[in-house]
């Protein structure tokens, strides 16, 4: 008999269309007759018992059908065959038919040429098989662990082994895309067990995953970089989204500090006064009027010096010699000449130095009333100064009530904009898995089942199929410290009928880490795509801005959730410890110290997060802080207790502000001054020398008096007189 591997098909007597039935009675047509000669040729054939059971009795596996076409073959002296004079009903013709079609393809023997490509293919795809599924299996895990986590990944070898329904990977090594020299983790060993049966069928089960000798942060010796991957146009729009946001956060920060402190900078206190004061624009036109009259007046008391040094120079003979010791009459009467001439050349520049003295005393009126007015202007400013300066009693510190959050915010931005793009990996596999099923499930609604009329036969029921093309059942990792365990990842969660779930610890150092989720990729679940929850401490922390600097350890509670329509929401609480807090420097120095003051003051932070994404809504980040509180009140504290410094400041600078004003001015004033000084030393220099040549006049006069006065020599003295008479 033949080889019974043909479908069971049912064969029906008519289509399976049922006719709807006149209310009213139709005559019945006469029924149509074939003959047997139109059978198809199967069924003209003549045959023995033997050939008839093994060529067409043994090819239907319907009795209805078997004993409906054994009535019609007639056994005639051994020889079997349906009499070629029969008349058959059209309806019975038509089954024969469909019988005769259903036999026609249950072929029997085997062809040897196509037997033979298919043994030659089967040997060829097994020995391929053999000598490369490590080599392929490695590669495509290379592959998809880089595409992953964007740096290279090391595998030291790959043993497939698929009649024992095993793989092993030894020696894993995935490098970090931050830091190229160190490895984000190391794997020892991972060993899969698959189910061969369902991996013959073309699907992937794996019953049980575990992976052994796990470490992380270790070092590398050569490079883990790989080429810059192009971000998608997704990712590029959240990053400029968080990006643009992030500034807008920063900028107002930076504004808010500059408001916050424009009160306290004592520049900013002179500046709004500046124009108020009077004395710098008269020290300005004071400065252009005495710095004309210097010019007129600077030369002329060194030409009055060098006319007072040339007579001093001159009259030094007559000044430096003592007349008393000389009794020569004629030497004396000399002198006594040329000190009456030095005299009167003396009184001619004294005269001289009077008048330019007095021409320059008149100009110096006019310079030290212009000096006294701009006093007058300096001290009245000074006094508005004071006024304004006593009027500061407190500043308002409203725009301070949310700088933490705003800063903190501004930096949750910008690394939700960096890190936006593993998000929407792990986003992308859950849609996949989850988009599979839908096309199955689409798939199976959209096909129609076609119901047939059968005869009675025997119903054969199959197990259900629950192995979809991709699955793992459970997979577990562990190492030192650390334990991971995935159930149900599958690429038909539908068919599954249980979402994935997955969990994992890590103790590292100080740190701990704990996170748990499901991925319900299934069509009816009400749940959302992705539901993961995360729990850390120990975590240290470290970031550096224009506004804001910190470091400390951090202990973190998120939840967070992901549909497929690429929405997310994460909310958590997000504590740090051991907090160092700090700013970038800025001016005025006071002010800065005073904000670093603050900021150390404040040693922990409590912040609530909220963080949303839509395709529709963008970014939408909020952060609370108790730190806002904490950071207000110690600036007033601060603000408070420097109070009476920053009077003392603004003084300062106003007085600094005041000198640099006029302090050209004053200047111009001096150098005035100094030449009317000048001028008195010179006109102080001829009263002196005035002075000594009447001293030396008086001196030879005597001189000769006495020379003259003696009584022994009356000729001498009438011989003076003569020449005293001569002299007046």
């Amino acid at each position: 008999m033949a080889d019974k591997k043909a479908p069971k098909k049912n064969i029906t007597e008519k289509d399976g269309k049922k006719k709807t039935a006149d209310k009213t009675p139709v005559q019945k047509k006469p029924t149509k007759s074939l003959s047997a000669k139109k059978l198809p040729a199967l069924l003209k054939k003549a045959y023995t018992q033997k050939t008839i059971e093994k060529k067409l009795f043994d090819k239907i596996y319907i009795d209805d059908d078997k004993k409906f076409l054994a009535s019609f073959f007639k056994d005639q002296k051994g020889i079997v065959r349906i009499p070629p004079e029969t008349l058959i009903s059209a309806a019975d013709f038509k089954r024969l038919k469909l019988i005769a079609k259903e036999v026609k393809k249950q072929k029997g023997g085997i062809n040897p040429v196509p037997f033979a490509a298919i043994v030659i293919a089967c040997v060829a795809i097994c020995l391929t098989v053999t000598i490369f599924k490590n080599v392929i299996v490695k590669r495509a895990i290379t592959a998809g662990m880089q595409q992953v986590f964007g740096a290279k990944t090391d595998i030291q070898s790959v043993d497939v082994k698929i009649f024992q329904s095993s793989l092993t990977v030894t020696g894993l090594a995935q490098a970090n895309k931050n830091e190229p020299m160190k490895n984000i983790f190391e794997v020892g060993s991972i060993k899969v067990d698959f189910n061969l049966t369902q991996l013959l069928r073309g699907k992937f089960d794996a019953e049980d995953i575990s992976a052994m000798d796990i470490l992380f942060g270790t070092d590398r010796k050569t490079s883990g970089e790989l080429p810059l991957k192009t971000a998608t146009a997704k990712e590029k729009k959240v990053s400029k989204q968080s990006g643009e946001k992030s500034a807008a956060k920063m900028e107002a920060v930076k504004e808010s500090i500059k408001s916050i402190f424009a009160d306290y900078n004592p520049k900013a206190i002179i500046a709004g006064l500046e124009n108020n004061l009077k004395s710098p624009a008269l020290a300005e036109s004071i400065k252009t009027e005495t710095e004309a009259l210097t010019v007129k007046w600077k030369d002329r008391p060194e030409q009055i010096r060098s006319d007072v040094e040339k007579l001093k120079a001159d009259v030094q003979t007559i000044t430096g010699t003592d007349w008393s010791k000389i009794s020569n009459a004629a030497e004396l009467a000399a002198a006594l000449k040329t000190t009456q001439s030095a005299i009167e050349n003396a009184k001619r520049l004294k005269q001289t130095t009077q008048e330019a003295a007095s021409d320059i005393k008149a100009d110096s009126n006019t310079v030290k009333r212009l000096s006294s007015s701009l006093q007058d202007a300096i001290k009245n400013d000074k006094v508005l100064i004071q006024k304004e300066v006593d009027k500061i009693t407190s500043f308002s510190l409203d725009k301070a009530k949310s700088l933490l959050s705003d800063s903190m915010t501004a930096i949750a931005y910008d690394i939700f904009g960096k890190y936006y793009t593993y998000v929407q990996k792990g986003i992308d596999a859950a849609l996949r898995l989850k988009s599979r099923s839908k096309a199955g499930a689409a798939g199976k609604a959209k096909k129609k089942v076609k119901t047939e009329k059968r005869m009675p036969g025997t119903d054969i029921y199959y197990k259900k199929d629950s192995v979809p093309k991709f699955l793992i059942e459970k997979a577990a990792a562990s190492g030192k410290n650390f334990k991971a365990q995935v159930k149900e990842i599958s690429s038909d969660p539908d068919l599954r009928g249980a979402p994935a779930v997955f969990d994992g610890t890590l103790s590292l150092a100080k740190q701990t880490h704990k996170l748990s989720g499901v991925v319900d990729g299934r069509t009816q679940t009400k749940e959302p795509l992705i539901q993961a929850d995360y729990s850390g401490s120990g975590y240290p922390v470290a970031v550096n801005t224009d506004v804001i600097a910190f470091s400390g350890t951090s202990r973190i509670n998120i939840k967070t959730t992901a549909d497929d329509d690429g929405s997310v929401f994460a909310e958590g609480v997000i504590d740090l410890a051991n907090l160092s807090l700090g700013s970038q420097p800025f001016e005025p120095e006071s002010a800065y110290n005073i904000y670093k003051k603050a900021l150390a003051s404040i040693k922990t932070l409590k912040i609530n997060l909220k963080a949303e994404y839509s395709a529709d809504g963008g970014v939408d980040i909020n952060l609370a802080t108790d730190a806002d509180k904490k950071l207000l009140n110690a600036m007033q504290e601060l603000f408070s207790s420097e109070l009476s410094s920053i009077k003392s400041q603004v003084q300062k600078e106003m007085t600094n502000l005041l000198s640099q004003k006029t302090g050209g001015a004053l200047s111009a004033l001096d150098k005035y001054f100094e030449i009317e000084s000048l001028m008195n030393n010179q006109e102080n220099a001829m009263n002196a020398i005035n002075q000594q040549l009447s001293k030396k006049q008086e001196e030879i006069s005597a001189q000769i008096k006495k020379q003259a006065g003696d009584a022994a020599k009356e000729k001498a003295k009438e011989a003076a007189g003569n020449v005293l008479k001569k002299l007046f």
